[in-house]
């Protein structure tokens, strides 16, 4: 699926839209791997920021809950993620 912006997602799908397991790769080069639900990351999985930053964890409503963040020079961040 191409969305309007560019944006590729390959994966499962219900009622026409994303759910279950995919990935979501965006303009900006940006991808998502893992668990999505109604069309938002929502679940496990995997950010690959563009520039060298993971994040891998539990997401809800698009938002990153609890894992951990591997910035591009190392840095390493694990617990529970709020207002992101």
């Amino acid at each position: 699926m191409v969305y309007a912006d560019g944006s590729v997602y390959v994966g499962e799908f219900s009622n026409n839209i994303p759910h279950g397991i995919g990935e979501l790769e965006y303009v900006n080069k940006d991808k998502y791997k893992g668990q999505f639900h109604e069309a938002m990351k929502w679940g496990n999985g995997n950010y690959f920021y563009a520039e060298g930053t993971v994040f891998s964890g539990r997401w809800e409503e698009d938002n990153k809950i609890e894992g951990e963040l591997i910035l591009f020079n190392g840095d390493t961040f694990k617990g529970t993620f709020r207002n992101n």
